[in-house]
């Protein structure tokens, strides 16, 4: 497994958010969670995305994340920090983290 990539990501308040992962040489996982906290070391988190609830397989080894609209249509303008964290065989392995800045929303009320 390659080192935790920091990525900063920029979304719409009340939109929806995709992205897509791959994980060279495992083709399928045992867990992955994309959290996200107003603070790194919250006991509570904003939203969570799970392989039950918002991480789907595409095919082996490629996973898509998808952020509804009601994970942040109530969630205060700002920024937040958020893990992509992978689990196999035993092993966690934390592939992508950084801030998610939750922007305004022009067109809605």
């Amino acid at each position: 497994m390659n080192n935790t990539k920091v990525f900063n990501l920029v979304m719409t308040r009340g939109n929806t958010l995709s992205f897509s992962f791959e994980i060279e040489g495992i083709d399928s996982l045992d867990e992955a969670y994309f959290t996200c906290k107003l603070n790194h070391d919250d006991n509570t988190y904003i939203f969570q995305k799970d392989l039950t609830n918002g991480i789907s397989v595409v095919e082996a080894g490629k996973y898509r994340v998808r952020v509804a609209p009601a994970d942040t249509e109530d969630v205060e303008l700002g920024s937040y920090y958020y893990d992509l964290k992978i689990k196999k065989n035993g092993d966690a392995f934390t592939i992508l983290k950084g801030v998610l800045d939750i922007e305004y929303n022009v067109t809605e009320e």
